[in-house]
This record gives structure tokens, C-alpha cells and sequence, in this order.
């Protein structure tokens, strides 16, 4: 009946271990990216919304909804969208969810790209 028992616990551990959300999605292609088609919709979505950095709340100073103030940033927006040590996550509070993987893959593919206005 132990043998059992333990046989079942482990099961069930290894199953809850191995359940986890994959953000990334199969598809999420980073060739070639757009600011307009790739990058803007996902900071209207995710940083340009109202107390954050659209253009008038300007959270801590920095206005993300227009091309040269993304360009100028891409840095940091990468760094804080990873939450790299040291940078204040985004998007914040940082309780609140990541991007998701893919969000972040295209980000970082378009500042790779060149950051081009395209």
C-alpha cells in the first residue's frame, strides 16, 4: 500500500511540475520586423495605456507612443521587459505579468534589425 501511495505522489508531483503556461508561441515570427505592424500595437497594448506612458501621463518621464521616444528608449525597454537586474520591470508593478515571450523576441528583433521606422 505504500509502495503505492508513493508511486501516485510522485506521479502527481511530476505532473505539476511539468505544468507551466509556454508563452512562446510556435509561430511568433521575428524576421523582418516593422515598427507600425510589430512593435507599436504591442506598446499600445502594453505601455501606452492611461498612468503609464502615453502622452500624458509620461510615467517617470518617459513617453513611449510615438517612434523617436521608442528609438531613443529601445534600450531600456528591452532591459526592463526582461527585467534585467538593476531596471525597474515593465511593465509595472512587478507583480504584474511579463510580455510574452514572443512580445519580447519581436521587441528585441526590431532593435537587432536596426530600429528602423518601417
Amino acid at each position: 500500500m505504500k509502495k503505492i501511495l508513493f508511486l501516485m505522489m510522485a506521479i502527481w508531483t511530476l505532473g505539476a511540475i511539468s505544468c507551466k503556461k509556454d508563452t512562446t508561441s510556435p509561430d511568433c515570427q521575428t524576421e523582418n520586423m516593422s515598427f507600425a505592424n510589430d512593435v507599436m500595437p504591442i506598446m499600445n497594448q502594453s505601455c501606452n495605456t492611461s498612468n503609464c506612458h502615453d502622452k500624458i501621463t509620461v510615467a517617470a518621464g518617459i513617453r513611449l507612443d510615438t517612434f523617436p521616444t521608442i528609438r531613443d528608449n529601445a534600450d531600456k525597454i528591452v532591459q526592463a521587459i526582461n527585467h534585467a537586474a538593476g531596471v525597474k520591470p515593465m511593465p509595472y508593478p512587478s507583480g504584474a505579468d511579463k510580455l510574452s515571450d514572443c512580445d519580447i523576441n519581436k521587441i528585441e528583433a526590431w532593435v537587432n534589425q536596426g530600429k528602423k521606422n518601417n
